[in-house]
């Protein structure tokens, strides 16, 4: 049984590669904006071969606030092509895998991670908490 999925956040910041236009749900219901009290990141091909290169790619715990939501989307963000724009559509693409991205966290310094399926966008997540005291 998964853990139960982070509440909603009044909105995400979103760290790393930037999304297409058609890509552009936030997850847990919420949106991006730059003011939000979580962050989303994104990553980028070259960023998605292993622990320590997911790892590399995520804010240092230290330089966000004490108890924040870090989510870490699982699809690789690659350039819009007509293709992957349909593979999008149909739910396909690169995907970074669960543990994969839990490790990176982990690895990081977060905690209390957990990862499950956003019931409203069906996206696969996984997550993290900055710890409250560094």
């Amino acid at each position: 049984m998964s853990p139960p999925l982070p509440a909603r956040p009044n909105g995400f910041r979103l760290i790393g590669a930037t999304l297409p236009s058609f890509a552009q749900s936030a997850p847990l219901g919420s949106i991006y904006r730059d003011d939000g009290a979580a962050y989303a990141v994104a990553l980028g091909p070259e960023q998605a071969h292993d622990v320590a290169s997911l790892a590399a790619a995520l804010p240092e715990p230290d330089s966000l606030e004490p108890g924040a939501l870090v989510i870490v989307l699982a699809r690789v963000v690659e350039a819009p092509t007509l293709a992957r724009r349909v593979f999008f559509a149909l739910g396909r693409g690169h995907t970074i895998s669960r543990a994969l991205r839990c490790s990176a966290l982990l690895c990081r310094g977060y905690v209390r991670i957990g990862a499950g399926t956003d019931p409203e966008t069906r996206a696969d997540l996984a997550w993290g908490y900055v710890p409250l005291s560094i």
